[in-house]
Order: structure tokens, then sequence, then C-alpha cells
């Protein structure tokens, strides 16, 4: 396999935008700052791998985290705390057999992931329109 078939390749997901609108309309450093680092891993400046790495932080990447509660549930998903951006998390998945990782939402810290049914849901399926495979 090449290295070029080796690379992920990173998806942002069509309501990506609706939450963008929201992170702009509310602060918009923010915003500019979110879609920097996204087209950064777009256009391979950065692995997307490292989006759906526990161990990974950065000057731009606080920490990556697994949502235990979607994990539990066979979701690889992951939240992403930003540097300089305290009050947006950036949820995302991955599928290592496929090679991809996929921006699923960009979401106030104050929502409760579990709580918001509306988001899960959405997560969920578009993890499933992916076709991303369940963990284990």
């Amino acid at each position: 396999m090449s290295e070029i078939e080796r690379r992920f390749r990173l998806i942002v997901d069509q309501q990506v935008g609706v939450d963008l609108a929201r992170v702009r309309q509310e602060d918009s450093w923010a915003h500019a700052q979110i879609i920097a680092l996204l087209q950064e891993y777009a256009a391979g400046t950065f692995p997307p791998e490292e989006l759906i790495d526990e161990r990974f932080e950065s000057e731009e990447i606080e920490n990556v985290e697994p949502l235990w509660h979607l994990q539990d549930r066979r979701l690889n998903v992951y939240r992403l705390k930003l540097v300089n951006v305290g009050r947006w998390r950036v949820l995302t998945a991955g599928d290592r057999q496929s090679r991809e990782v996929a921006v699923l939402a960009v979401m106030h810290r104050a929502q409760n992931y579990q709580a918001d049914r509306p988001l899960m849901d959405r997560i969920k399926k578009s993890y499933e329109s992916l076709g991303f495979k369940p963990l284990g």
C-alpha cells in the first residue's frame, strides 16, 4: 500500500455548517479559529487521525477524549477541547478500517452531551450514514 493510500481522509458532516453558523453568530473569533483548524486538517497539513487519538494534544487542541456514553454504544466518537476556544467542542468520529475521520458536530460546552437527544440522534445517524463500523 502506498503512502497516499494509507492516509486518513477528513469528512465534515453537512450538519456541521448549521453548528458553525451558530458559532459565528455567538463568537466570530472562535468561528475563525475552528474553521482554520478544520481547513488545515482537510488540506492534509496535519493527519486527520490525530482527531481520534486520545493521546493527542497540540498548540491548537488541548485534548481529545472519547465520549464514553457513545463508545459504550459502540460508536467511535470523540470530543476535542480546543485551546483558546474554550466555549466550544468539536465532536469527531473515526473508522480506522476505512481510514476516515469525520467531524460530526460543533457544540457549546454548556450543552449536556447525553441529555441532548436530538444531537445524539443526529450523531448516530451521521455515523451510520458514513458507513463507520461499530466498535468491538
